[in-house]
């Protein structure tokens, strides 16, 4: 896995953000708030999954006893955050398909 900068990372949050805009309507300035703490968590959890990707699931601590990794945490913490929010802003994890029948042949 290539270790991304925190300026890919941010572009990749910035990305994540105008999907959510592009596939629900929401009104943008009610939802400010939300959006740029979902982008400070984004690149958060991604920093944290970088610190995993990095260093395992398990470290040692300073007696040389394997501990949990405390990006794991982290990490954990972000996307339950991240899921709140999206369920503040009444956002399911896929956008909604049209309504009715699939198109016939």
């Amino acid at each position: 896995m290539a270790v991304k900068t925190d300026l890919a990372i941010e572009r990749e949050a910035n990305r994540q953000i105008k999907q959510i805009l592009d596939n629900w309507v929401i009104d943008e300035a009610e939802v400010e708030v939300f959006l740029n703490r979902y982008k400070e968590l984004f690149i958060r959890m991604r920093q944290a999954q970088r610190d995993i990707a990095k260093n395992g699931l398990k470290v040692k601590d300073r007696f040389g006893q394997e501990k949990i990794n405390p990006s794991v945490t982290i990490e954990r913490d972000c996307i339950n955050a991240i899921m709140r929010i999206l369920k503040q802003l009444n956002l399911d994890l896929e956008p909604l398909k049209s309504v009715g029948r699939p198109p016939g042949r």
